[in-house]
């Protein structure tokens, strides 16, 4: 296998590339309606530089509006409250809704017949430390509901994103739909959140596919519980809607979360995002951070040849954090792939790898383009809350 000549120390990059790291941005929930995430050359806390790049037409809401109207339309054409999204909308629990609060709850709290009447009413997004609606104290955990009338039938396609610091689990109707910075198989508190929040995480909509409740009819709840690891700051906002009524998902989403292995220049590090077929040809590259370090993603290299071709390309990263990239399921040269079995791959790595130091750690999430709104998952000690969701058309 050939490499590029010459590779010099990770160390180094820091001075011969641009200050800072340049992070691809996830796409605001709704964009088009003025959401409060953050805009191209924003420099926010941890000092990245986010990047407006974001999704291209994959998961925002294009004409509709977060109230669940079609542009144009009246509030009575809805079938409900802008606040519940009405029976029939696409936007279930808008973001900035009104949420019932507490930093205690009793077992129970996540069923909808759950009476949150006693608890504070806040408006989203909440929290400290961050630019917010409602203060709420970042200390301890938070509890959130919010209950909403709808009819969602067993074939509907449900799409959650939350915004959390640090940690969240969501509840639909008292099953557990997603997981953030927590770890798997435990409740929750701060001795189970992973790591604290930095940098673009804590502006960042993370992304969940909720199967659909057991019962139809309403009402319903989205129950969170919000953790800390260490700090005092939070953050919280979420919406749930229907993707069938919105906007489809006409590409493949990949969101993965990076987390320092304690190599010779960590935090630091080079990592890549690419697909591959079922046979182990590589298709596409879909995000590479570390331009003159690349050298050293091994298995990326050996798969795609530096093949970068409309790729997410970046400078090394100084820190660890959440990625959300899409794939347009097209090939590196722009030719439309038919549907299969295909595998998301992904590396990094914090040490000269191909220089006679130990390879960085790898992942690969097998799916099919094949499974209309299909899950997938999975994740290992350093690539880990990895999801991939396939087309909804």
């Amino acid at each position: 296998m050939q490499l590029i000549a010459a590779a010099a120390p990770l160390a180094l990059l820091i001075a011969c590339e641009p200050g800072g790291v340049t992070v691809e941005q996830p796409l605001p929930p709704d964009a088009a309606a003025g959401d409060t995430e953050p805009g191209s050359s924003t420099t926010w806390a941890g000092g990245d530089d986010l990047d407006a790049g974001g999704l291209d037409g994959g998961l925002d809401d294009g004409g509709l509006d977060d109230d669940g109207l079609d542009d144009g339309a009246t509030a009575g054409e809805s079938g409900g409250s802008a606040d519940d999204g009405g029976s029939g909308s696409a936007t279930l629990v808008p973001l900035e809704a009104s949420w019932r609060v507490t930093a205690s709850a009793p077992a129970g709290w996540t069923m909808p017949s759950f009476d949150d009447s006693a608890w504070d009413e806040l408006p989203a997004p909440l929290g400290s430390g961050y630019e917010v609606t409602s203060p709420w104290s970042g200390g301890g955990a938070t509890y959130l509901r919010h209950r909403f009338e709808a009819s969602i039938e067993p074939d509907d396609v449900l799409e959650l994103r939350l915004r959390r610091d640090d940690g969240a689990i969501a509840y639909l109707d008292g099953v557990e739909v997603g997981r953030w910075n927590v770890a798997a198989g435990t409740a929750g508190g701060d001795a189970s959140v992973t790591d604290e929040v930095e940098g673009a995480d804590g502006y960042s909509f993370f992304i969940a596919m909720p199967p659909p409740p057991a019962r139809a009819a309403g009402p319903h709840v989205l129950a969170v519980e919000v953790h800390q690891r260490n700090d005092a700051d939070l953050v919280f906002d979420a919406r749930l809607r229907r993707v069938e009524a919105a906007t489809p998902i006409e590409s493949v989403v990949i969101q993965a979360r990076t987390r320092a292995y304690g190599g010779e220049y960590s935090p630091k590090n080079v990592g890549a995002i690419w697909i591959e077929d079922a046979g182990g040809t590589f298709v596409r590259s879909l995000a590479v951070w570390g331009s003159v370090r690349r050298e050293h993603l091994v298995a990326w290299y050996a798969s795609s040849q530096d093949d970068r071709t409309d790729a997410i390309t970046s400078a090394t990263s100084s820190s660890h954090h959440t990625r959300l990239v899409e794939w347009d399921r097209r090939d590196a040269s722009g030719s439309v792939v038919p549907d299969g079995d295909y595998v998301a791959r992904f590396e990094l790595t914090e040490a000269n790898s191909n220089s006679g130091d130990a390879l960085g750690p790898t992942l690969s999430v097998p799916f099919s383009t094949a499974t209309r709104c299909g899950t997938h998952t999975g994740g290992n000690a350093s690539i880990d809350h990895v999801l991939v969701v396939t087309p909804c058309p």
